[in-house]
């Protein structure tokens, strides 16, 4: 069903966690309590007394759940308390209060920038095995030489550690080490922390920029010429490096943003040409040999060199919060995280140092396979490489179908990522089709073959089994990343998408998206090149400013919008309603192409009192259709109360295709 429109009268909300005269060493902590289905949004106040007469934080929210942006002070007691809020103006009547005790912690080490790296390492050793601890690094500059493949941070199964940072700046020499590894820890805070990676005379290795001097379409090639403080591209740093070595074609007046109508990256090969007077020839790969066409004399490229070793990553991680870390540079992602349970961003940052042209040379916040969904507030991504936020949800793969309710999977952890009482949802890309969600019954671990036998409660129908992305996939529905929440966020001038995001009752609310190279929010599978997905439940997009989002040569030729939801399929075309209770509601949409809005293969959707007009922007990009609200392949839509003034001409100011009982009503339309 639709999201409610009017009050309804409830109990009380129950609260989960923190326990009743509890205590934590976090400044940030978890608050939870359980859901109620009629509620708009939920009002959570916060306490140093009992009576509620002088509050700490008092916030509204539309998840069931609370990271507080301002921290709270060690040594001291809190009462918090928690209401529902409605559509309709009502509210529950207040929870049960509790009390939290932030716990002051005594176990302190130092580190100073006169210190050696072995020392340094020393004293992290040292914290982490003395926790409840607080490793402080005093203010300054740290030049570091870590070993390849090694982190500075790298804690396993370490809880209750605190550390700060005090707005250091750290600059890491080799590319091919990280800045924090987390594994099977729990609440760890890590804030206040620069990370830039360059040598120690500011020059970044993590990638090359130069201008394009002359072009060769014949052997698909080009010579570059670096620009003033960065590496030639045949610096072994650069050159060498064992992931992807990528580049892409850059607006020479907006840093960070891509030159519009090309293809959204290119492949390097390692065939560097040295010619003289700085200058190089460097070669696109032979699959992408007929890109060429894009370059042009005078173009500004950019050359990454990813390693691999990311800022930071967390695995098997709970409740972990990074606050106000800045990353100028990374040889791969600024964060990605695997089969966490609430990984939260405050304050935190990627950006681009002045006098270069990017950041990141891959994605900014990436998780997959979460219990509890990423939190994101008051952070920025500049200049990325890839995806600003991505919400993903890995799926098993079947190796052998046993039975018609049980099948082995391709899975090498004797310690599961599902457990039984949970949930599978099965889809085929080969065919476009979901068989259905299943629960988990059974788990077997067939030790010499190192996988898992899992038996489920109904028939699997139809598989298809194997390993790669066209064979069946099935996701975890509890690792959907639940409750995710993107709040008062900038996302601008980067490649791709602004969230890629899957999640079960997730929102993303209050971002500024702008200068992206694709959709500001995209909601997709991505079947057909990454094994990752799948669909959105009950997800909210409320209240977002998306400007001049979309404008590579991908984004037109796939019929993008600038938000969008669908299913991708392998070869064919999925025709379903994957996408359950969607809303779209309260956004600004200025300067798009395409579509403003695109929802496929979506039921049960309520798109309202939208803004989807032109600031700048006098035409619409040449070819393809243009329209305000797309649907295709959707159920019970409502399309209501959206201004779709652009004076540009659409071919439709709100288009429906493959579609039953969707209603369009009351739109502003020229």
């Amino acid at each position: 069903m639709l999201f409610s429109l009017t009050a309804k009268a409830v109990a009380s909300v129950i609260l989960l966690s923190p326990a009743d005269n509890g205590s934590t060493y976090m400044i940030h902590p978890h608050f939870r309590w359980v859901e109620d289905p009629g509620a708009d949004r939920y009002e959570i106040q916060i306490a140093t007394n009992s009576s509620f007469a002088t509050l700490q934080q008092s916030d509204s929210i539309p998840v069931p759940r609370y990271i507080p942006k301002d921290w709270l002070t060690m040594g001291s007691d809190y009462w918090w308390r928690v209401r529902a809020q409605y559509a309709g103006g009502g509210t529950s009547v207040w929870s049960e209060s509790r009390r939290l005790t932030v716990d002051a912690i005594y176990n302190v080490y130092r580190v100073a920038p006169s210190n050696s790296l072995e020392s340094i390492t020393n004293t992290i050793a040292a914290a982490q095995a003395d926790t409840p601890s607080r490793l402080i690094f005093d203010a300054g500059s740290y030049n570091l030489d870590l070993p390849d493949g090694s982190y500075l941070f790298k804690l396993s199964n370490v809880s209750n550690m605190y550390i700060e940072g005090n707005h250091c700046e750290i600059t890491m020499n080799n590319p091919n080490s990280g800045f924090s590894f987390f594994t099977s820890c729990e609440d760890i805070l890590l804030r206040r922390f620069k990370v830039d990676y360059a040598t120690t005379n500011g020059i970044p290795v993590t990638h090359t920029a130069g201008t394009v001097v002359s072009v060769d379409a014949s052997t698909a090639s080009f010579v570059f010429q670096p620009l003033e403080n960065y590496l030639p591209p045949d610096d072994p740093r650069i050159r060498d490096a064992t992931s992807r070595r990528w580049g892409c074609l850059m607006d020479p007046t907006v840093p960070g943003r891509l030159k519009t109508g090309v293809n959204n990256w290119f492949d390097i090969t390692t065939n560097v040409v040295a010619l003289g007077g700085n200058q190089y020839r460097l070669e696109l790969s032979a699959a992408q040999a007929g890109r060429i066409s894009d370059f042009e004399v005078g173009d500004t490229f950019v050359k990454s060199a990813i390693y691999g070793r990311y800022v930071m990553y967390s695995q098997f991680c709970t409740d972990i919060t990074y606050e106000m870390v800045t990353s100028y540079a990374g040889a791969a992602n600024h964060f990605i995280g695997h089969w966490n349970n609430g990984i939260h961003f405050l304050g935190c940052a990627s950006r681009i140092k002045p006098g270069r042209l990017v950041s990141n040379g891959n994605g900014g916040y990436v998780g997959s396979g979460y219990r509890t969904g990423l939190w994101i507030e008051g952070c920025l991504t500049e200049g990325m490489f890839d995806d600003a936020v991505n919400c993903a949800n890995k799926p098993l793969n079947i190796y052998e179908k046993t039975a018609t309710n049980a099948f082995v999977a391709y899975q090498v952890y004797p310690a599961p990522l599902l457990a039984v009482g949970e949930h599978l949802t099965l889809y085929n890309p080969q065919s476009g089709q979901v068989n259905g969600t299943f629960g988990i019954t059974n788990l077997e671990w067939l030790a010499t073959a190192k996988k898992w036998k899992v038996t489920v409660d109904g028939d699997l129908g139809e598989v298809f089994p194997g390993s790669e992305n066209w064979n069946t996939q099935l996701f975890i529905d509890e690792r959907a990343h639940p409750y995710a929440y993107i709040r008062n966020n900038t996302f601008r001038n980067s490649r791709r998408y602004g969230c890629l995001f899957r999640s079960h009752g997730g929102v993303i609310e209050g971002n500024t998206f702008s200068g992206l190279s694709e959709a500001a929010i995209h909601g997709e599978n991505e079947c057909s090149s990454f094994a990752e997905g799948f669909e959105d439940r009950d997800v909210r997009i409320l209240g977002n400013t998306i400007e001049d989002c979309g404008y590579s040569s991908p984004f037109f030729s796939q019929d993008h919008g600038a938000i969008e939801l669908g299913i991708s399929a392998y070869g064919t075309t999925c025709t379903q309603t994957v996408h359950q209770n969607i809303e779209i509601a309260g956004n600004d949409i200025y300067d798009w192409d395409g579509k403003g809005i695109a929802v496929e293969n979506a039921g049960d959707i309520l798109i309202h009192d939208n803004v989807i007009d032109n600031l700048n922007a006098t035409t619409f990009y040449p070819g393809g259709k243009n329209y305000g609200v797309y649907l295709n392949h959707t159920a019970n839509a409502v399309v209501t109360g959206n201004s779709l003034l652009d004076t540009r001409p659409m071919d439709a100011a709100v288009q429906v295709e493959n579609s039953t009982n969707c209603i369009v009503l009351d739109n502003q339309t020229l």
